[in-house]
């Protein structure tokens, strides 16, 4: 991350504080690379971002655009539903079930074991 410095006018600075501030930085411009251990999975992916005035908000445009990548990365590569196989003789072995299979105790009313 880039930043640009002001000067600041200083007012009443207070003698608690031994700093003496003398400058803002503001965020002008950013970039970040997204590589993947093997391309064939994931493209390396070369952001950028340039202020265009100094009203952009780019510290906030960096986590936008961030968090935008990072979720388009989990749900195309890192989410991987599996179809659950439930035969007819699974359902009957689950109706019938009075125990948890894990730890033994009795089933309520709902079907759960009383530590969900």
């Amino acid at each position: 991350m880039k930043a640009l410095s002001s000067k600041l006018i200083l007012v009443n600075q207070t003698q608690a504080s031994h700093t003496l501030k003398y400058q803002h930085h503001v965020p002008s411009s950013f970039c970040y690379y997204i590589k993947c251990f093997d391309e064939e999975v994931y493209s390396p992916k070369f952001v950028m971002c340039i202020a265009q005035s100094e009203d952009d908000n780019v510290a906030h445009k960096f986590i936008d655009m961030l968090e935008d990548d990072i979720k388009q990365i989990y749900k195309e590569h890192l989410v991987f539903p599996k179809e659950m196989k439930f035969t007819k003789s699974d359902e009957a072995y689950f109706n019938a079930a009075a125990k948890c299979h894990i730890c033994g105790d009795d089933l309520g009313k709902d079907r759960e074991p009383p530590y969900w």
